[in-house]
């Protein structure tokens, strides 16, 4: 949605936090990144997005909906969560009203949002490229076998 109407009727809405900036979308990403406090994804169609990827890499808490692989990308292995995970409305879109409240939270209560950026950490570990390459090496070795 970084472009979409959705983002335009977001953008539109008159009750934001003017503290809430949409980015939409950039040819400098990680710029990007390492300015804001919490990386939003409110999407219907992300599997398993990089961009979260590049959020917990940046150690900032993510709002995301909940679809395909983004909740165990931000679950830590003891139920932790990197953030806020909101669910889709009846017709299919990001839920406005569980987006709004979770950057609400966000902004609102420091200790949360500190919580969850301390879990970025956790989350990625995943995908950190030693971990990765790791577990490739092992799969090739075990097919060698």
């Amino acid at each position: 949605y970084a472009d979409s109407e959705y983002l335009k009727e977001l953008m539109n809405e008159r009750d934001w936090s003017p503290q809430i900036q949409y980015k939409g979308s950039t040819r400098t990403p990680l710029e990007e990144i390492v300015s804001f406090d919490v990386g939003l994804l409110p999407s219907c169609t992300e599997e398993m997005p990089y961009t979260i990827i590049e959020y917990l890499a940046c150690q900032k808490p993510v709002i995301a909906t909940a679809i395909g692989a983004i909740a165990d990308m931000l679950t830590t292995e003891d139920g932790a969560v990197a953030g806020v995970l909101i669910p889709l409305d009846a017709t299919g879109r990001p839920s406005k009203p569980h987006l709004k409240a979770a950057m609400k939270t966000c902004l609102d209560q420091p200790e949360q949002l500190a919580t969850f950026a301390s879990t970025t950490q956790k989350a990625f570990q995943p995908f950190d490229i030693k971990n990765t390459a790791a577990c490739y090496y092992n799969l090739y070795k075990k097919i060698a076998q």
